[in-house]
């Protein structure tokens, strides 16, 4: 009884803050960035009453979030495998969304919330059990025996050069990252969240040419700090 009163108290939420911070320090990232959204971070582990969903907030690190906010522009064309709290932002801001969902509920409850903005485009492709291993088979980084190829692919139908801004924040993100290179215009911007884990490195390899910033710390509603990486695709190449 005591541990559930704790779980999301403000001493628990703390202890999770001073935590993180440790491990920032061990990884020898900056400090000062995680310090900066100290209030967001208490503000939202506290305070579960409204959803990214509601608010329109990605669930990408804080200074991600104020990053993107700097950039983007009206007239701005946006793909987005997993859709949420980034759709109702990206809808509310730009010309044009399009969103990819693997989760049947979430894909018929973000379309429910947000099926009135008419900029918005949202599909849903599951993953499909692997009966037979092939090249044409995409799976998760989980390697949860789901093929992901028609989710991934979502985006090929597009004209190359077509997005300014493209975030991949849902499932098989390797494949996902490998067919948006195309079809982000030169010059447009590429959002990997979740960048630090090791099962990327095969899409960090692809991008390594590419301009970027990266933010590690807070995010909404989660007390371990994250990582979000943003690139820019050269104007010559990809």
């Amino acid at each position: 009884m005591i541990k559930k009163l704790l779980k999301d108290s403000f001493f628990h939420v703390q202890y999770w803050y001073f935590t993180e911070c440790w491990r920032t320090i061990k990884e020898q990232k900056s400090l000062g960035k995680v310090f900066r959204y100290y209030p967001q971070y208490m503000k939202s582990n506290l305070d579960y009453s409204k959803s990214p969903l509601f608010i329109g907030i990605p669930w990408i690190t804080f200074e991600a979030i104020a990053y993107l906010e700097s950039l983007i522009k009206p007239d701005f064309k946006v793909f987005e495998f997993g859709s949420g709290g980034s759709t109702r932002f990206f809808t509310e801001r730009v010309s044009e969304v399009h969103s990819v969902e693997h989760d049947e509920a979430w894909y018929l409850k973000v379309g429910n919330e947000l099926g009135h903005y008419h900029n918005s485009n949202l599909s849903w492709h599951t993953g499909v059990v692997v009966l037979k291993y092939n090249l044409d088979v995409v799976l998760d980084e989980s390697e949860d025996n789901l093929d992901y190829s028609k989710y991934a692919s979502s985006i090929c139908g597009f004209p190359d050069d077509y997005f300014d801004l493209i975030l991949v924040d849902g499932r098989a993100r390797n494949a996902c990252v490998s067919n948006s290179l195309r079809k982000l215009k030169k010059g447009g911007y590429l959002i990997l969240d979740n960048s630090n884990r090791k099962s990327y490195i095969q899409s960090l390899d692809k991008l390594k040419s590419w301009s970027s910033i990266t933010s590690f710390g807070p995010s909404r509603g989660t007390k371990k700090f994250t990582q979000t990486s943003i690139y820019k695709k050269p104007n010559h190449g990809i």
